[in-house]
């Protein structure tokens, strides 16, 4: 089974291509919720290609030179695609 993230890689990780992708059936969030704004993308793919850091660790990061899952890409999972 393929794993959704690819660290570092986000140009190869099926949640990144879902959220790129242009037909509507196959986007990640589906319609009728809009695609997620440019500068969500740029976040989840600068999450992504620093090792998709914090994934599974909830609790907040000191270090703000280091994006997380917890400090921004899970407000926009959850908004747009849960």
């Amino acid at each position: 089974m393929k794993k959704g993230i690819k660290a570092f890689d986000a140009n190869d990780s099926i949640i990144y291509k879902a959220i790129m992708e242009t037909d509507l059936s196959k986007r990640m969030p589906r319609p009728p919720k809009p695609s997620l704004t440019s500068a969500q993308k740029v976040i989840i793919k600068k999450w992504i290609n620093e090792a998709a850091q914090n994934t599974f660790n909830y609790a907040p990061v000191s270090d703000t030179t280091i994006f997380t899952f917890s400090q921004g890409v899970k407000t926009i999972l959850n908004a747009n695609c849960i």
